[in-house]
């Protein structure tokens, strides 16, 4: 009886749990659609209010709008409002050749410690697969030893 109750108890806490999930899930659902149609109207508005160019009239304004942002630029470089920025700045090259060098070192070492790592490895397999051969060849020696003559194979039949 107690098993039972222990059966029935947790039927009702998974079936509880369920519940709570599908209404989380549904909330969500609701909450994702009225953003969506909030975007839509929003958008719609915003087509509404202030419609945008198409074709040969979107051509002209983003050429427009090139010509004049270069306008700026060139008026504040001669003014001196876009001070001169070294490259070293500006790409934020701030290593000393010391530090690149010794970087490179650092990988080199990494690098030549890997292969070694794989070549001791290689040859450790290689001389187990080695001693396992010779292993093998010294079996079939003793056994062509304690046959005292040559080796007869049988010709096969053919059927």
């Amino acid at each position: 009886m107690r098993e039972e109750d222990i059966r029935s108890r947790r039927s009702e806490m998974l079936g509880e749990r369920e519940r709570r999930m599908d209404a989380r899930q549904q909330q969500w659902e609701r909450e994702k659609m009225d953003r969506k149609r909030r975007w839509r109207d929003n958008k719609q508005q915003l087509d509404e209010m202030f419609p945008k160019a198409t074709g040969r009239d979107a051509l002209h304004e983003k050429k427009a709008a090139q010509r004049q942002f270069h306008r700026e630029s060139e008026v504040a470089r001669a003014s001196g409002e876009f001070a001169e920025v070294s490259d070293r700045d500006l790409m934020g090259g701030d290593r000393s050749f010391q530090a690149a060098k010794a970087q490179e070192q650092m990988r080199q070492d990494r690098r030549n410690y890997k292969q070694d790592m794989k070549r001791l490895d290689m040859e450790e397999r290689r001389n187990r697969y080695q001693a396992a051969e010779d292993q093998k060849l010294d079996q079939f020696r003793a056994l062509i030893q304690q046959q005292k003559g040559p080796i007869k194979i049988q010709k096969r039949n053919p059927s």
